[in-house]
């Protein structure tokens, strides 16, 4: 069996840490027990630095290589988490654009519902359409364009695989060189 680095992350198809390996789930141990381990990520994932430190927690996290992104200038450091899940986006974020009611100040060429006169000289209980009356007026139903939306999160997830992922804790100690 190949030997590994202690402190090298490795990523397993079954659900538990092989032995000389710990599960990357954030979890917190002893320094005394994992002395070479905490000598090389120190308190990077939390821990109290005197009797215990914390494991890397990779659950529900992508892996991002540390140094300055080529894309935007941010500078990556080990240890940092950031994204999230899910997220509420605010009108700012948001590209321009209109919501418009377009309507016209021509004149119309559809007909009016009015009442038709009945074949006995009565008045017609049915409104049809019938050619518009010259010169008439007809006056529409108010219009508005209101908000939408419920101020929820959207997922913000890539498409994902999970698998497990472990962390050396009794293997070589890593040259520097």
């Amino acid at each position: 069996m190949a030997e590994f680095y202690i402190g090298q992350i490795i990523f397993t198809s079954f659900n538990y840490a092989p032995r000389g390996f710990l599960l990357c789930d954030g979890s917190t141990v002893n320094i005394q027990q994992y002395a070479a381990l905490y000598s090389l990520i120190r308190t990077l994932y939390g821990g109290d630095g005197k009797t215990t430190f914390k494991l890397p927690d990779l659950r529900g996290r992508t892996v991002l290589s540390m140094g300055r992104s080529t894309a935007n200038g941010s500078l990556y450091l080990p240890g940092q988490a950031g994204g999230a899940e899910g997220v509420v986006l605010t009108a700012a974020q948001l590209p321009a654009h209109r919501h418009d009611i377009n309507v016209s100040s021509a004149a119309g060429t559809v007909g009016v519902a009015r009442g038709i006169p009945s074949s006995t000289g009565g008045p017609s209980k049915t409104n049809m359409y019938a050619d518009p009356t010259a010169n008439s007026t007809v006056t529409l139903g108010s219009a508005t364009v209101s908000t939408t939306g419920a101020n929820a999160a959207h997922p913000n997830m890539q498409p994902f695989l999970v698998i497990n992922a472990a962390i050396c804790a009794v293997g070589l100690y890593p040259p520097r060189d």
